[in-house]
């Protein structure tokens, strides 16, 4: 599935967070990909220097959750049903994050701490009323192209990783 990102690294993010679900034994739909891709990326965006983005394409905040409008696009036809396709580019190239990088054992203990949580529960997590996603969504308008603030996503998620004891 061709997946129009803004570089090959994103892609390599994503396909690395479907391998990894995939590998320690979760089925991902495009819903719990959205929200993993979402908390790996805040989460990282928290431990890095100056709040710097994993994935480069911003975050949406659309009525029901945070978005990577391309990742949608691309597996939308698939519903709630299983991911079993690694994302290529336009010229059918897919890519991974090369293996013995930090960020998969990264991407790896967020898929960890994702899995007992049903996607509802991460759901609320992201809608929480301080949660850039609500204030994007809620402050800024109802319209579906609201981009959410990088900076407002590295320092929310610094405290969510102190309330979720996540020490990465």
């Amino acid at each position: 599935m061709t997946f129009t990102a803004s570089n090959d690294w994103d892609i390599a993010i994503i396909n690395s967070l479907i391998l990894t679900s995939s590998a320690k034994g979760h089925q991902t739909s495009n819903l719990r990909l959205q929200k993993l891709a979402y908390f790996t990326h805040g989460i990282y965006s928290a431990s890095s220097e100056e709040g710097a983005p994993m994935i480069e394409e911003p975050f949406k905040a659309w009525p029901y959750e945070p978005v990577l409008e391309s990742l949608y696009h691309a597996f939308k036809a698939h519903g709630a049903q299983p991911i079993s396709f690694l994302l290529t580019d336009n010229e059918s190239q897919s890519y991974q994050v090369p293996e013995g990088h930090k960020l998969n054992t990264f991407i790896s203990c967020i898929i960890d701490w994702g899995k007992g949580k049903r996607d509802m529960e991460l759901m609320r997590l992201s809608h929480a009323k301080s949660a850039p996603w609500y204030c994007a969504y809620y402050n800024e308008s109802s319209d579906d192209d609201v981009t959410m603030d990088q900076a407002h996503i590295a320092s929310y998620f610094k405290k969510f990783m102190r309330e979720q004891q996540l020490d990465i």
